[in-house]
């Protein structure tokens, strides 16, 4: 029995499967060759890598949330990784895989469709264990862009954070506070659920403001609406284009403006204002009814 055990744990170790490298490592040993290019975002499933597996034995490659990506271009916007994943390479075998990731500069350009990073090393440890809460309290991209940078640019996490789970928003703004020696606020229910008529089988909701987008470029596709919890809308889809003069740089800033109403809506179920940039959802908000 024993020997079959020893047997067991050779034939896994000889395939790399009891324990992963990280893909740091693995670059330094010389085990893999790597490239990194954007997909032309600044958050969500931005960072496109190419992994190969160069050395005889099978590898099980880690890439761990903090890891700190540099652009080519001091100009643009250096990245952060949010996301872990394991990637299993047979020898001689090239995989290509997309990571979440945020930028870490909010003032300078969203990376071109196929420029390089380079991976420099893990950030600071604030930022660090930053990316480790949204790796395990995924949001939309965008609420989750609005929480590092408010660390990385030190300000209000209760103003400057937000999202369409307001528990994974209150795990976000109290690391940033405690880290940040800022007092945090106590949750607010209406910041995060809107208010509806409630009648009586059905419900009737407005939603009516505007939104300042950030980083719009010509073109860019803006649609608004009231959808349900399985993304089908429940109002008309309201649709703009960025033309001109909007977009002429990548920090151009956009003011989308919306008033909706929708009726005969089930009481019992939840309903979501977005507002979606080429098909990204840029900002969330949640009605659901309020009993008693």
């Amino acid at each position: 029995m024993k020997k079959r055990l020893i047997i067991a744990i050779l034939i896994l170790l000889q395939a790399g499967v009891l324990s992963a490298v990280t893909i740091t490592d693995a670059l330094q040993a010389k085990k893999i060759t790597l490239s990194i290019k954007s997909t032309g975002s600044h958050y969500g499933k931005c960072v496109k890598m190419k992994l190969k597996n160069i050395s005889p034995q099978a590898q099980e490659i880690s890439i761990t949330p903090g890891m700190y990506l540099k652009h080519e271009n001091e100009a643009m916007q250096d990245h952060l990784i949010t996301e872990e994943q394991l990637i299993a390479l047979q020898p001689n075998q090239e995989k290509e895989v997309t990571i979440n990731a945020l930028c870490c500069q909010r003032s300078d350009g969203c990376p071109d469709i196929e420029s390089n990073f380079t991976i420099m090393n893990y950030a600071d440890e604030k930022a660090n264990t930053m990316c480790k809460i949204i790796s395990h309290y995924p949001q939309q991209a965008y609420a989750e862009q609005q929480a590092l940078w408010c660390l990385l640019n030190k300000g209000n996490p209760n103003i400057d954070v937000d999202g369409e789970d307001s528990m994974k928003v209150m795990k976000y703004r109290n690391y940033i506070c405690k880290v940040t020696s800022q007092k945090l606020e106590p949750f607010i229910r209406e910041n995060y659920q809107r208010p509806v008529i409630v009648q009586t089988n059905t419900m009737e909701m407005s939603a009516k403001g505007n939104w300042i987008l950030h980083n719009m470029k010509a073109n860019d596709i803006v649609v608004t609406a009231i959808y349900d919890e399985i993304g089908k809308p429940v109002s008309p889809e309201k649709k703009e284009i960025c033309y001109e003069p909007y977009g002429n740089i990548a920090k151009e800033k956009y003011n989308v403006k919306y008033e909706f109403t929708a009726t005969d809506l089930n009481p019992n179920k939840k309903y979501f204002l977005r507002i979606l940039v080429n098909g990204v959802v840029q900002k969330e908000y949640m009605y659901k009814a309020h009993w008693g």
